[in-house]
């Protein structure tokens, strides 16, 4: 667990809002079909 890499961090940060941004996107979607 090495926090001097900001890379590593990085990654994980972007893996959760990645996640985010896909259900976010995913409900506008949903909200846009209906």
């Amino acid at each position: 667990m090495t926090y001097r890499r900001p890379k590593n961090a990085g990654r994980i940060i972007t893996k959760n809002t990645a996640k985010r941004l896909y259900f976010s996107k995913a409900k506008k979607a949903y909200i846009n079909r209906k």
